[in-house]
């Protein structure tokens, strides 16, 4: 297999001009490609047929070439690349579907795993709402405790409404203990 110029490029210096793809060749574009320009490499066969950016001055001159003295047959046909390129196409095809559907098994897996989360995560809630009420109740079990060892101790004496309301004064409208009957009781007495 013969190396042979390319006809598509691209790279971006490969872009031309409208005037430089019809008319004469140029100069510099006939001296850059004149190491091509014989029929072994016009008449080639061994072209990449992979669609690219842009015409390359070789194969505009080609081309040009081509339309004055014609080509016995089309050596750039495409149908057997096509043919090649669908069946790559159909395996291609093949493996993605078949790649989606194990996509849609990984999902499916996931939301079965997020609702198992949320499932544990309710249980650890309820849990932290049964350990919160104990926690109250023990505080209120030790509060009980400790009022009753102060009881039993006798620091703290026992809440009597009828004792406690007897040893205070009298209170009058405004709040203020009314002392005047003390007052009267103790000029009496003197």
């Amino acid at each position: 297999m013969k190396v042979t110029p390319e006809l598509t490029s691209d790279h971006d210096d490969c872009e031309s001009n409208i005037s430089d793809r019809c008319g004469r060749p140029r100069d510099h574009s006939f001296q850059a490609d004149e190491e091509s320009l014989f029929l072994d490499h016009i008449y080639s066969t061994f072209y990449s047929t992979l669609p690219k950016r842009y015409l390359t001055s070789f194969g505009i001159k080609r081309d040009f070439f081509h339309s004055i003295f014609g080509s016995e047959a089309d050596d750039l046909d495409q149908r057997p690349h096509l043919e090649r390129s669908q069946v790559g196409i159909t395996k291609n095809q093949d493996v993605v579907t078949e790649n989606q559907d194990h996509v849609t098994k990984d999902q499916d897996e996931v939301m079965r795993d997020q609702n198992h989360v949320t499932k544990d995560q309710n249980e650890m809630i309820e849990n932290q709402d049964q350990i919160t009420k104990n926690q109250n109740e023990m505080t209120e079990n030790q509060d009980h405790i400790t009022k009753n060892e102060k009881i039993s101790a006798g620091t703290l004496v026992p809440y009597n409404a009828e004792t406690q309301l007897a040893s205070q004064p009298p209170l009058t409208l405004g709040g203020v203990p009314d002392t005047t009957e003390d007052n009267v009781d103790q000029e009496k007495g003197d």
